[in-house]
């Protein structure tokens, strides 16, 4: 008796280049086995399960394919309904703040929780847009060329609907080098980047959060009991910390290395000094400090 005649209560499945074969073949003593053929072109894999086993196969079997599909239907969920504008934005964060920061990081530097995310990013990720988008203009036009840098960037991205622009098209649009266009996308990137914006968009996604989800994100705090009592800070200390946060605090060492690495990267005075929260005098002064260089 050949294979063919032995396999009984064949069933086929056509899959692309592959086929699959599916059968219980009788053996002389009686005995079954399930026969799994997968053939590709002149290939053929078998699978044998000799009956014995058959519930404990069915069952992994089931097993595997529950899992999986409770994992599609997990990741459904928590997934933003993604349109281009959307993922282009997420990559234009990603290149201001760094490849491993995405809208989502965002919002769990925002207090969300990772299920919180998911349900915003699910639900209203067309006004999560809206929000980074009308943050990143903003702050783009604190400076001069701000409105100019900013259409850049919607053309570079494809913000706007049309498909993201080169920096050969750029160019050829505002009648400048290519290099010059390169130039602007990463002056735009360098405004964006500052650590005091990236964490005034993170309060602006907080507070659109909370309405969103109808909850008061509170942050986690520790007790503060045997802690010495804080020492009362002079009036006009309190007053620049109205514009300047960390006026008259002490440099730490990783501050002074970033200082000197924006910098040398040439960002100007007031932009280090809102990004370090900190008086454009006192910047200066640090810097001369740091590098004999004041300007």
């Amino acid at each position: 008796m050949n294979e063919k005649q032995s396999l009984q209560n064949e069933k086929h499945l056509i899959a692309g280049s592959r086929n699959y074969h599916f059968g219980i073949q009788l053996s002389g003593d009686g005995s079954r086995c399930l026969v799994i053929d997968e053939v590709q072109a002149d290939q053929r894999n078998r699978i044998m399960v000799f009956e014995e086993q058959w519930d404990e196969f069915i069952t992994c079997l089931t097993q595997v394919l529950t899992s999986g599909k409770q994992a599609n239907e997990t990741a459904a969920q928590l997934s933003p309904a993604e349109g281009p504008i959307f993922e282009r934005l997420d990559s234009l964060v990603s290149d201001a703040y760094g490849k491993r920061t995405r809208i989502r990081t965002l919002l769990e530097n925002a207090r969300l929780d990772p299920i919180q995310s998911g349900k915003i990013l699910q639900k209203f990720s067309e006004e999560v847009s809206a929000v980074v988008m009308e943050n990143f203009r903003g702050f783009l036009h604190t400076r001069q060329h701000g409105d100019l840098l900013w259409k850049i960037i919607v053309e570079r991205y494809g913000l706007a609907g049309s498909a993201p622009e080169s920096y050969q098209g750029i160019a050829e649009k505002w009648n400048f080098n290519t290099e010059r266009a390169r130039q602007l996308v990463d002056q735009a990137l360098r405004r964006l980047r500052l650590q005091q914006r990236r964490r005034r968009l993170e309060a602006s996604l907080q507070a659109n959060a909370e309405n969103w989800l109808g909850v008061r994100l509170v942050e986690k705090s520790g007790t503060d009991q045997g802690s010495a009592p804080e020492k009362k800070v002079p009036e006009y200390i309190l007053n620049t910390r109205k514009i300047y946060p960390r006026a008259y605090e002490t440099w730490t060492t990783d501050e002074e290395g970033e200082l000197l690495s924006l910098f040398q990267d040439g960002y100007p005075v007031d932009e280090l000094a809102e990004h370090f929260g900190r008086q454009p005098g006192a910047i200066r002064s640090h810097l001369k400090k740091l590098t004999g260089e004041g300007d």
